[in-house]
């Protein structure tokens, strides 16, 4: 099987589930007899970050991608709490409504996160295995985060004007160039990504979730809890992450007692397109499956 550099599929055909009375949505592929693999996206991205791995691992898992609330195509309630912890639970509700009791992980940045916390805490028993990628460990994020995304979130909360300016700035690729130089090291061949996905974290609604989700990271710090992971656990990092240090991963295999990390040089926050060959090659190795023939990235 040869996978494209970049699958885009426009108009995408989401499901969606009711949680704590709101509409989540949700991707599928593959066939419902084989072993789940959920996947959920970091802070102010969407299930559609997931799209070419999905087609890899749908040969022999089914695979849900999430659109947790307040991102992507999923309720953006002005009134939810927006923690980890009721990030944790829906996925919980989601795959208790297909019926599965056990599933595989995979979670980026803020989904990372909430992988972490459900195999430590709130499904121990649930996850069989677990792949964190550049995800938050001890609610501490890089010096830029903290200083630059979001300040600037917490204004677009407060002036949500901002966001409509971000919108018409989309429309220009030397726009959408800067936004991804703080999050991607190696640039060549991603003009795609740039252009497609970071535009969803500026959509409609993401005023109030963004600010919030961002709070419940920094405010979230799972390393007492991480001894408790049962699950076997594949770590990925950039090593220049300007966005989630390195740091938050090499605590997380410091304490999971069954894990092991791979990091990634001359690469940023997004190993899942940096690095795609090696991120595949990786992830098909843990979990046991032949790695596919790759079409090169340009």
């Amino acid at each position: 099987m040869k996978i494209h550099p970049s699958v885009r599929q426009e108009g995408e055909d989401k499901q969606y589930i009711s949680v704590d009375g709101y509409q989540m949505a949700y991707l599928t592929a593959g066939t419902p007899d084989d072993t789940p693999v959920v996947m959920v996206h970091g802070w102010l991205y969407h299930a559609g970050m997931w799209r070419d791995l999905m087609q890899v691992l749908s040969q022999n898992f089914y695979c849900i991608a999430v659109d947790l609330l307040g991102h992507g195509h999923s309720d953006k309630p002005a009134d939810f709490s927006y923690s980890i912890d009721r990030y944790s639970q829906h996925i919980l509700t989601l795959m208790d409504a297909l019926g599965y009791d056990r599933f595989i992980y995979i979670g980026h940045s803020m989904g990372g996160m909430t992988g972490l916390n459900l195999a430590a805490r709130l499904g121990r028993q649930r996850v069989i295995k677990l792949v964190d990628v550049s995800g938050v460990t001890s609610g501490r994020t890089s010096h830029y985060v903290r200083t630059v995304h979001l300040p600037f979130v917490w204004i677009g909360w407060l002036v949500p004007a901002v966001y409509r300016l971000q919108r018409l700035g989309m429309r220009f690729a030397w726009y959408r160039q800067i936004l991804a130089d703080n999050t991607i090291y190696y640039q060549r061949g991603l003009s795609d990504y740039d252009s497609a996905d970071i535009q969803m974290a500026v959509i409609p609604g993401m005023e109030v979730s963004a600010k919030k989700a961002g709070e419940a990271i920094m405010q979230m710090d799972l390393t007492p809890y991480l001894q408790d992971i049962i699950a076997p656990t594949l770590i990925l990092f950039g090593e220049q992450d300007n966005t989630v240090p390195v740091a938050e991963g090499y605590r997380a295999v410091t304490h999971i007692p069954d894990s092991r990390m791979v990091v990634y040089d001359r690469c940023g926050h997004f190993p899942t397109v940096e690095r795609r060959d090696r991120f595949f090659a990786d992830v098909c190795a843990f979990l046991d499956i032949p790695i596919p023939e790759l079409e090169p990235q340009p």
